[in-house]
């Protein structure tokens, strides 16, 4: 995909979000996530935080060449010992907004910003990432990720029909097949959704679906 299609996907799936999350009462704000300790409030601080990168490491000087993609960018860190301070960060954004409302116009903002200094580089440009370095292009195909999978959290979390556009999802499921080295999903009839959920760990591998898998099996789930 292209830079400009990147961004009109990233764009695109940050507007169904803006979308849900704009009017909601404050107190839906406080609903748990499947990703404890985080209520809404501060799944949506994380998203903010997860643009504002974009932004931020533009804002740097670019390495001299890159360490990682976006499949490989995800074997840099370690969800479990890095989720303290990942959640620690996203509360942190969460707080700076004085209410819900003025959390999602940070959001709507925030991406305004992410795509504006997006667009003004080319799709090679190299960024520094805090434990790699990666192409402008490959780095927004984490941000897909990020926003894709989390807006199926907060779909979870607000007892929504899940969201996440096909062009989107193809991006989500390029990164889980290269984690995993193949696409199982037609083998263990698969919708692109239960593979996603599979993939990061909302949904669990079945007996059945572990013993076809075998050893492939512990690769499960491919990301956190």
């Amino acid at each position: 995909m292209e830079l400009e299609g990147l961004l009109a996907t990233l764009d695109d799936e940050c507007r169904l979000m803006i979308g849900v999350v704009t009017g909601l009462p404050a107190e839906a704000f406080a609903k748990p996530t499947r990703c404890p300790p985080w209520d809404v409030r501060i799944l949506v601080g994380h998203v903010v935080r997860d643009l504002d990168r974009v932004v931020t490491y533009l804002e740097a000087p670019a390495p001299d060449a890159a360490t990682s993609d976006a499949i490989s960018y995800f074997r840099s860190y370690d969800p479990v010992a890095e989720g303290p301070s990942i959640t620690a960060g996203s509360m942190e954004v969460a707080d700076r907004s004085g209410s819900t409302g003025e959390l999602v116009r940070a959001l709507e903002e925030t991406l305004r910003r992410c795509v504006e200094a997006a667009r003004a580089h080319d799709a090679g440009r190299l960024l520094r990432t805090r434990l790699t370095a990666i192409r402008l292009d490959e780095f927004l195909k984490t941000r897909i990720l990020e926003v894709g999978v989390h807006g199926l959290d907060l779909a979870d979390a607000l007892d929504r029909d899940p969201w996440l556009s096909p062009a989107a999802a193809s991006v989500v499921l390029g990164i889980l097949t290269g984690l995993l080295g193949e696409d199982p999903s037609a083998s263990l009839r698969w919708s692109d959704l239960t593979y996603i959920e599979t993939g990061t760990g909302r949904r669990g591998l079945t007996d059945a679906e572990r013993s076809f898998l075998g050893p492939r099996a512990s690769a499960f789930p491919l990301l956190g």
